[in-house]
């Protein structure tokens, strides 16, 4: 593969050298070197070491790249607040926040964890009520 600007994503497709990325995943490039290597934010965000532009393929646009130019905004916006694929969690510091905005969350969830409608969610689920120690 031939050198590509720094914000790329390519897919590391062979083995060899001294290279911390699993084979097949999809990095970023972050820094390019003038000796054939470069590094690559990994898929966990962390920059790995040195990498050969040979070990590379194009990775072509993400899933989240195509499916997100056919959305509408409102609900591209929405599901940009989540990480994952398979089970979507609220970005930390988007949670945090809204939570921080949620002033009576704890006796919210305690309401409901203890209303017939959370019986069936949760196994853990007790008969507590909000006097009592959890």
């Amino acid at each position: 593969m031939k050198p590509v600007p720094v914000g790329t994503r390519v897919r590391v497709s062979r083995e060899g050298g001294s290279h911390n990325y699993s084979l097949g995943s999809v990095v970023t490039v972050s820094r390019v070197d003038d000796d054939g290597t470069f590094k690559g934010i990994k898929p966990t965000g962390e920059e790995g070491n040195w990498l050969r532009w040979e070990h590379c393929d194009p990775a072509g646009p993400s899933l989240w790249e195509i499916l997100s130019a056919s959305l509408p905004d409102h609900t591209r916006l929405f599901l940009n607040a989540f990480e994952g694929v398979d089970q979507l969690s609220l970005r930390p510091k988007i949670g945090d926040e809204i939570l921080r905005q949620l002033p009576d969350l704890q006796e919210r969830i305690v309401s409901f964890m203890s209303s017939p409608a959370a019986a069936h969610l949760s196994p853990n689920t007790s008969s507590t009520t909000d006097n009592e120690a959890p």
